[in-house]
């Protein structure tokens, strides 16, 4: 149903998926469903054709209810190069769209996502060499500081 053309379908799949993925026992049947690599590749792969539905939004909030339900996501890969959840090319991809997003609610759920991998020593050096090397300590104070 996610990579159908149909709006209405797609939209109503991702609406289910971030309830059931509120969830917290529910993240280990997703993230086994390959759910999370689905998720990474609606959020960072960009598309030619603007679609009519903008699901960004939904799938990093799916992605932060996965994060923060405990799963295992450092050797979690997330597309077919190899990468996983707190790989350089990863992180370096959620601080991008911090920096050159506006939606509030998608900002939200970066900075979600962003917390929960920082609780990795490995996630944690990959955020720090990320925000230093594209100087986004700016946008994270900004996005810390501003009431939503």
């Amino acid at each position: 149903m996610l990579h159908t053309g149909n709006t209405l379908r797609k939209k109503a799949a991702f609406k289910a998926l971030e309830h059931f993925s509120s969830y917290h026992p529910n993240g280990k049947v997703l993230v086994e469903a390959g759910i999370v690599e689905i998720m990474v590749e609606e959020n960072f792969t960009w598309k030619i054709h603007d679609e009519a539905m903008n699901s960004r939004r939904e799938a990093a909030a799916i992605l932060g209810n996965l994060l923060k339900s405990g799963i295992e996501f450092e050797n979690l890969q997330v597309n077919t190069h190899g990468h996983t959840m707190g790989s350089d090319c990863i992180v370096y991809s959620i601080i991008h769209m911090l920096k050159n997003s506006t939606p509030e609610d998608l900002n939200t759920n970066l900075l979600r996502i962003l917390l929960c991998l920082a609780r990795s020593p490995k996630s944690i050096a990959a955020i720090v060499s990320v925000v230093k090397e594209t100087e986004a300590s700016y946008t994270l104070i900004e996005l810390i500081n501003s009431p939503t």
